[in-house]
């Protein structure tokens, strides 16, 4: 079912940890500010993400991800609080903390890779 949050998982939209994270420095900047339950480490971060990632390929999934964006920061990992898939394309949402677009992909990412931006939000969730 295209545009749905259940049935078979068929293609995803992730972040790695270290197009998000950047760096430590990076994480230790920012953690405490968003309220993060406690510090990332960038190495851990990376191993976990490469198992989930892996597991999802090995089922088949279609796995794509954002590149690195500077004008975000460690929330762009959430790349499902940013956007949402529905049949008639994506529509670009807006993290509830005032802090910037997160983790949405920009309108010229998603052309090159041929989807249309069906709407955008214009105020937090």
């Amino acid at each position: 079912m295209p545009g749905c949050d259940f049935g078979t998982l068929r293609s995803v939209l992730l972040k790695r940890p270290g197009e998000a994270f950047v760096s430590q420095p990076a994480i230790d900047r920012q953690w405490e500010a968003l309220h993060y339950s406690d510090r990332p480490v960038l190495g851990n971060a990376i191993r976990e993400h490469h198992r989930f990632s892996a597991l999802l390929e090995n089922l088949g999934v279609d796995t794509h991800y954002l590149p690195r964006d500077d004008s975000v920061g460690l929330d762009s990992i959430y790349v499902r609080d940013a956007s949402v898939v529905c049949d008639r394309g994506v529509v670009l949402g807006r993290m509830g903390r005032a802090r910037g677009p997160a983790g949405v992909p920009s309108r010229a990412w998603l052309a090159n890779r041929g989807d249309d931006t069906w709407g955008r939000t214009t105020r937090g969730w």
